[in-house]
């Protein structure tokens, strides 16, 4: 067993996917992959201490929407691409873990240490294949409808991009609560506690509502 380790940020690593995509390949069933990031909470938090009250708070929405969602609207993309290239990405801590674990690699521990997450995981399987919907703010999901026909139904994403590949991390790391729905689930984005309870992440069904798929 050889343990492999990244020296340099996630972050900057241009097309992170297709990096550690490669160290799969290199590596053999059972290697340990050591490697860290800042997620988009840390930074938020060095920005608070360095820019003034109010004008930090501009500063992180605008630097949060345009690394973390530049590069995975359509429209968007190109425009981040050409500009920022792909370094400096922002990342939620769910979109970190769950980038490494889709890469065939199972997270071992985790420790967040002067301000970043260090990462120790295992190979146990090959990458994944892409998916998209994985970072698309509205989820495309197969569901049967009326007359049992299997049909698309679409939601606002309420978990972070990648939340997916992390189900069983978080059986394993996460209790479940009274219903059987997963205690402080740390997948689940600011904007999710928000349209979760009132079902707000539901509105898009309204078009197969309209339809007559329901």
């Amino acid at each position: 067993m050889k343990t492999v380790v990244i020296e340099e940020r996630l972050n900057h690593i241009p097309y992170v996917n297709d990096y550690l995509d490669e160290k799969n390949r290199e590596m053999e069933m059972g290697d340990r992959l050591v490697c860290y990031a800042y997620s988009s909470k840390q930074e938020h938090e060095r920005m608070r201490r360095k820019y003034p009250f109010l004008i930090r708070d501009v500063i992180i929405a605008t630097t949060y929407l345009w690394h973390s969602w530049g590069p995975k609207v359509r429209f968007l993309r190109p425009i981040y691409f050409s500009l920022a290239g792909e370094k400096h990405r922002s990342y939620s801590r769910t979109e970190i873990l769950g980038r490494i674990c889709r890469a065939g690699f199972h997270i071992l521990e985790e420790e967040v240490r002067d301000g970043e997450i260090y990462i120790l995981s295992e190979k146990t399987k090959d990458p994944l294949p892409r998916n998209e919907t994985c970072v698309s703010p509205i989820l495309r999901l197969e569901r049967i409808g009326k007359d049992g026909k299997m049909i698309n139904v679409y939601k606002f994403r309420t978990m972070h991009s990648y939340a997916q590949y992390l189900q069983e991390y978080v059986y394993e790391h996460n209790n479940l609560q009274e219903g059987g729905k997963l205690k402080d689930d740390f997948r689940i984005s600011v904007w999710g506690r928000i349209l979760r309870p009132l079902w707000l992440d539901e509105l898009p069904m309204l078009w197969n509502l309209l339809r007559g798929d329901l």
